[in-house]
């Protein structure tokens, strides 16, 4: 016991570290990016400037926010030790991405995997750049406080299988309450709480624990995952008045198998081979081309060192506690694609998914990854399985697993470099801003021209929701308005016609203004046949597309 418990301790302490290695090269660079500026500006305007004033002030924006109440006091806690120094923000996220690791491994040890497996999976999992928006944009944050507290919960539920008497039923509430806290943060894993059920059910057969425990404990996770989708359900219908699930369950069922057609291109819904293409192809198989494409384009040479300490740490470590598992590869195999299509299975009921290698929309993909982990690591070891001498097995799975790390590492932390660049230009315009603009009168609308919406797959300003958000950090009024002007900007008789999630029209007058940030000038927009000078216009944001910017793979 002694023995298990140093080994835990051994493996979390490297995990952590690892972790924490792999996004210093751009936690200290990352900024706030889209919806960020949006909650930024209700805080701003939030009549109580306190945690308590913050989560009022969120819950009553017109969002669907009031179905994950803890991402609410989640981000307004964040806000309220850190202001806008986003410093602190991403030490956090990066802390929650080490602890949904360690938890992790803390259930595969449950569940007992042999020790390269129960660290190797957890290890590639973090690395992965499957879910990387999860890593880089604040907005974004609760699903990693959800898969942490997933982890953590289930790993309650192994454990209260042990316990006797009174410490049964601690451990179980607080399983309960652990997962409660992850179903409330981010919604995609409620599926996955259905799999913990059936997983605590078998583990419990094997060990041979009483029905009564076992009843009761099952019992208790039924009733919390019946309780908080209910929830969920009465606060869509009722208070948001969304009635179009059935529909979107039918449609989504209908086009599930789609791979090819306008429906497989179509940027929202959930397609399952589109899906496979991203997890196991773009960014599994393909992950090697990946950092050659990266490396083609910038000279990242400090990620690289990073990236090869940490492949070489892994396949040290690795090859260190390496033993034998044939078996066990081809049931975490068999097990990794029920993850999988749990991971994915809440967005049977919404459409509200982009698949997508990078950009915002792959935050989605964060549980799912844990799958493609689990089968990337279990192919590794069935193929080195083959070879008849242990050394060679140690070493060939250590070098891949060192592989998965490297690539890993590398993949995130070149997307991490168009996030950084991102919020390099975004403080250049808003200092541009506050320097030329010293006042603008209540009810003044100011458009963005000159700007480029993305640098590659990361937002600078897209639309009216962040950047009016933006204004109004920058000049605390209710009554301003912000938007960005694009190519596809009309300029109507009357009014400037914008469409990027969807339409505003701004009547010209002596309060609509344009600033022109490549020629660093403001001038009102008076009427229709005033002239829209940008310097960057129909020549350099030809590529960009919503939610995912421009496409780098």
């Amino acid at each position: 016991m002694k023995q298990s418990r140093r080994h835990l301790l051994e493996d979390s302490s490297l995990l952590i570290l690892l972790v924490c290695l792999s996004a210093l090269p751009y936690v200290a660079s990352l900024g706030f990016y889209s919806d960020d500026w949006h909650f930024f500006g209700q805080y701003a305007v939030s009549p109580h400037q306190t945690f308590v004033g913050y989560c009022l002030k969120l819950f009553s924006t017109p969002t669907r926010m009031l179905i994950r109440p803890m991402q609410v006091f989640y981000l307004a806690g964040l806000y309220s030790l850190f202001g806008l120094n986003p410093l602190g923000y991403h030490v956090v996220n990066t802390m929650m991405l080490a602890a949904t690791a360690v938890a992790f491994l803390f259930v595969l040890t449950e569940l007992e995997l042999p020790r390269h497996l129960a660290f190797g999976i957890p290890l590639v999992y973090s690395l992965l750049p499957n879910y990387s928006t999860d890593r880089f944009w604040y907005a974004a944050f609760q699903a990693n406080l959800s898969m942490v507290t997933y982890a953590l919960g289930f790993y309650l539920a192994l454990s209260a299988l042990r316990k006797r008497n009174g410490s049964f039923y601690v451990w179980t509430l607080l399983s309960i309450l652990t997962l409660a806290v992850s179903s409330l943060a981010y919604d995609l894993v409620l599926p996955l709480v259905g799999l913990t059920i059936v997983i605590v059910w078998l583990r419990a057969k094997n060990l041979g624990v009483s029905f009564s425990k076992l009843f009761l404990l099952n019992l208790a996770m039924i009733t919390m995952l019946l309780a908080v989708t209910g929830f969920k359900f009465i606060v869509v219908h009722r208070l948001l008045h969304e009635e179009h699930n059935i529909y979107q369950i039918k449609w989504t069922l209908m086009h599930i198998f789609d791979v090819k057609g306008k429906d497989y291109d179509w940027p929202y819904g959930f397609k399952l081979f589109r899906a496979l293409q991203v997890n196991y192809v773009e960014l599994g198989l393909y992950l090697p081309r990946a950092v050659c494409r990266i490396m083609s384009r910038s000279s990242l040479w400090f990620e690289l060192c990073i990236s090869a300490v940490t492949a070489a740490t892994a396949f040290w470590y690795v090859k260190r506690i390496f033993a034998a598992g044939g078996e066990t590869y081809f049931r975490s195999f068999a097990a990794s694609f029920a993850v999988f299509i749990g991971g994915y299975a809440i967005f049977l009921t919404t459409s509200d998914i982009q698949l997508t290698t990078a950009g915002m929309g792959n935050r989605v993909n964060i549980a799912a990854t844990a799958g493609v982990a689990m089968t990337l690591v279990s192919v590794s070891g069935t193929i080195t399985g083959l070879l008849r001498s242990r050394r060679y097995r140690r070493l060939a799975f250590s070098f891949l697993i060192s592989v998965l790390c490297f690539c890993g590492c590398f993949v995130t932390n070149g997307i991490a470099s168009y996030w950084v660049i991102a919020s390099q230009r975004q403080r250049a315009v808003l200092n541009s801003i506050r320097s030329q603009i010293m006042h603008l009168e209540p009810g003044t609308t100011l458009l963005l021209d000159g700007v480029c919406s993305y640098v590659g797959p990361a937002p600078v300003f897209e639309c009216d929701w962040d950047f009016t958000g933006a204004l109004t950090v920058l000049y605390p009024n209710r009554s301003l308005k912000g938007d960005v002007l694009k190519n596809q900007t009309k300029f109507l008789p009357s009014g400037v016609r914008t469409m990027w999630y969807w339409p505003n029209t701004y009547a010209y007058g002596e309060k609509l203004l344009i600033y022109d940030y490549a020629n660093k000038e403001l001038y009102p927009l008076l009427n229709s046949s005033a002239l829209r000078p940008s310097a960057l216009q129909g020549r350099v944001c030809r590529d960009e597309l919503q939610g995912l910017g421009i496409k780098i793979f």
